[in-house]
């Protein structure tokens, strides 16, 4: 069997995979966190601002407070985490993120610069920067508002939703293999300096297919790291084919399965991973893995 081409793998990918079980998931657990917040919000009493906003971040842990602050600052024009913490370390340089959100003082303060930057304005001197924040006249309607807090819950959520889908991916990849009537076990692989292996086939001891699936929906430096990774991987493999052709021993066969459109707009290290490998398809093309199986395991 040939091996599919780089371009006919290109062609092949989507920018975003489509679940809905994970669609499903991801949207119910936005609304349970807007749920949350609501009650939050709705035990506080009386006006005070910065006390409604500290509500929010109470007895939560630092990744909850953190996608709690994301509410909040997506009533700003900055809708920035990471420039919120620059302006922490701006007021307390000897302190870390997390006891800025879990000391009450310093918390407070911290909030009112977000509601009125310009109380801090021989501090944070940069116009630019405080320029970024403020909240408007009528944020507490908005954030009240089951609408507002779940769209900034699902952004929030993007990491989630990424990694589910590229879960339910490799549900679909077994699914294949368990329907061409193979048994497979995923885990660490002896012969592969113990990685992690997705699909092994038959088992994880005395492999004769190997299979790697990665979904990814946005860039990242990650990429080349998996792709120098794949690299090591596929030469170890040819390796220990090297020694087993000595004994007319099968090799070991490496398939990747991958597909995104974060490795769709880094093509130098998609075409490592293409490369790096004997068979290599996109989700929509997983019906050619049938064949692959049929032809060199029988």
């Amino acid at each position: 069997m040939n091996k599919l081409s780089f371009r006919e793998l290109y062609c092949g990918m989507a920018a975003f995979l489509y679940f809905p079980e994970v669609e499903d998931f991801v949207a119910e657990e936005a609304r349970q966190k807007a749920d949350t917040i609501q009650e939050a919000l709705n035990r506080v009493q009386g006006n005070d601002s910065v006390e409604k906003l500290a509500s929010l971040l109470h007895n939560t842990s630092s990744e909850e407070a953190d996608g709690r602050i994301r509410i909040i600052l997506g009533l700003t024009n900055s809708g920035s985490l990471e420039l919120i913490k620059r302006v922490a370390l701006a007021m307390f340089p000897d302190t870390t993120w997390r006891k800025v959100q879990t000391d009450s003082s310093k918390l407070r303060r911290l909030l009112s610069f977000i509601e009125y930057p310009e109380t801090e304005r021989e501090l944070i001197k940069s116009r630019f920067i405080r320029q970024n924040f403020g909240l408007p006249t009528d944020w507490k309607e908005m954030l009240g508002t089951p609408a507002h807090m779940r769209r900034v819950l699902q952004n929030d959520l993007r990491s989630t939703f990424a990694a589910k889908t590229g879960f339910a991916l490799e549900e679909e990849i077994q699914k294949v293999v368990t329907r061409a009537g193979y048994t497979f076990e995923k885990g660490k692989v002896q012969i592969v300096d113990d990685k992690e292996v997705d699909v092994a086939i038959p088992d994880r001891h005395q492999p004769r297919l190997l299979l790697m699936s990665s979904y990814m929906l946005t860039t990242s430096s990650a990429q080349t790291t998996r792709a120098n990774e794949q690299k090591g991987f596929y030469e170890t493999i040819e390796r220990y084919n090297r020694h087993r052709g000595r004994r007319n021993d099968p090799n070991i066969l490496l398939v990747n399965v991958i597909d995104g459109g974060g490795w769709m707009a880094r093509q130098n290290d998609l075409k490592v991973m293409h490369e790096m490998c004997d068979y290599v398809f996109a989700f929509s093309q997983l019906h050619r893995l049938e064949n692959v199986l049929s032809y060199h395991l029988g």
